[in-house]
């Protein structure tokens, strides 16, 4: 039964897993499958190794001589050790370590497992096979997508980094593509610096915005300064004049949810989860049959804001309601747009708002700056609230992971019959996280 999984384990461990092409679901869907594909294969090789270690408990010596039973110990330790090497805190705080160990790992226990089974003159190896063929197919692929987008990068510089604030502020990388590409809302691509150390590292980034020049494509990104890969980014970064590198971008992955077909859409973010509303926004721009957009941002202080309310969010036509979590003076904090003062102190409110002049952009958009962390079940009672006969309203949502909690939530209190309920059909839901 524990072979009988293996297949799916290795499937849904990969990018290029042929079951979210058809399923429409994400690489965050089919990961949590695989942890938990993963636990039960681990348990059902502990059984097992329990089982025969007391069936041969009086023959241990004899069957230890065995080159079979020494492999099936050896591999149910490893697949054991996986399990504890694979916790959150470890691929969160030291992703590198668990990615390494997983894919050694991974790596030594196919052969275990192969020498473990062979008694079995291959009643078992077709199991084998498509693990390996699954990983071999995963990794082709891959080399595919990097060479179609970076074969031209191997040679001179086709990325430009800049800092779009101070230490607590986001970076813009901005990539040329060898040809015109075609980028979608909700895809995101896996980027590799050739020139550092580990030149095979590589992490997903969210495809922030796009222009389209005449034979190429310049495609932005907007990324969180974290611990480890983005941190070292950073150090690379003259924060004075925008600074030439290279990368290397293997993609487009994700899928497009429909926002567009929705009359009213409610995009919600935390901190850099706003870079997957930018691209939805961009498709909505020209879109007639969506009426409403509006936009809720909450980020820590106005480093995170000013940059992106410049460029992507200024000529959006959205709605955007910026909730400013952290700042020292609550009264005093200023974002700008551009070299222009987007909001004067709302002197003892606590809140701010754009005055009347300046709230309404050239392109319709209109700016309002709230002070504390937006609640989850006001926003979607609120636009809830507002559907008039047979409208819908979609939600897409991207953040910490408590605040995708408290809005799934809110989003299940609000289905029913009972006042300030709606109808199933009128609510959709749809959240952009990535996580592994």
């Amino acid at each position: 039964m524990c072979f009988w999984n293996l297949p799916l384990l290795w499937l849904f461990a990969g990018r290029n897993d042929f079951l979210m092409w058809i399923t429409g679901w994400s690489f965050s869907s089919f990961n949590l499958m695989h942890r938990w594909v993963a636990r039960v294969a681990v348990v059902q090789a502990i059984v097992h190794s329990i089982g025969y270690t007391w069936i041969e408990r009086d023959y241990y010596a004899t069957e230890w001589a065995d080159l079979y039973w020494r492999c099936g110990i050896f591999a149910t330790v490893l697949m054991s050790l996986l399990i504890p090497l694979s916790m959150l805190p470890l691929r969160r705080y030291y992703y590198e370590i668990f990615l390494v160990t997983h894919i050694l790992f991974a790596a030594v226990i196919i052969p275990l497992l192969w020498y473990h089974v062979a008694i079995f003159d291959g009643q078992y190896a077709p199991f084998l096979w498509a693990c390996i063929g699954v990983w071999v197919f995963d990794r082709v692929l891959r080399l595919i997508r990097l060479k179609v987008l970076s074969g031209h990068s191997f040679t001179g510089k086709n990325a430009v980094a800049t800092l779009t604030g101070n230490d607590n502020g986001l970076i813009r990388l901005t990539v040329n593509t060898p040809f015109k590409i075609r980028p979608q809302p909700g895809q995101y691509f896996f980027l590799y610096n050739p020139r550092s150390l580990t030149p095979w590292e590589n992490h997903p980034f969210t495809l922030a915005s796009w222009e389209q020049e005449e034979k190429s494509t310049k495609l932005h990104f907007l990324i969180a300064v974290q611990s480890g890969a983005t941190r070292r980014l950073k150090r690379k970064i003259n924060p004075s004049v925008p600074t030439e590198m290279k990368v290397l971008l293997e993609g487009p992955y994700g899928h497009t949810e429909p926002v567009e077909r929705y009359e009213h859409v409610l995009f919600v973010a935390g901190g850099s989860g706003i870079t997957a509303m930018l691209p939805y926004l961009h498709s909505l721009k020209n879109n007639f049959f969506t009426r409403t957009a509006t936009v809720v941002w909450a980020v820590k202080d106005n480093a995170y804001a000013s940059d992106v309310l410049a460029n992507e969010l200024r000529s959006s036509g959205a709605e955007i309601i910026l909730h400013v979590t952290e700042e020292e003076q609550p009264g005093v904090a200023t974002l700008t747009r551009g070299d222009q003062p987007l909001n004067e102190a709302a002197e003892g409110s606590g809140e701010k708002h754009v005055p009347p002049e300046n709230k309404s952009t050239s392109s319709g958009s209109t700016i309002s700056i709230k002070m504390g962390r937006p609640t989850m079940e006001t926003l979607v009672k609120t636009h809830a609230g507002r559907l008039v006969g047979s409208e819908r309203l979609a939600i897409v949502s991207c953040g910490p992971p408590a605040m995708m909690d408290d809005m799934r939530k809110a989003v299940t209190d609000v289905y029913g019959i009972k006042e300030g309920q709606v109808n199933g059909s009128a609510v959709d839901y749809y959240e952009e996280l990535f996580s592994w």
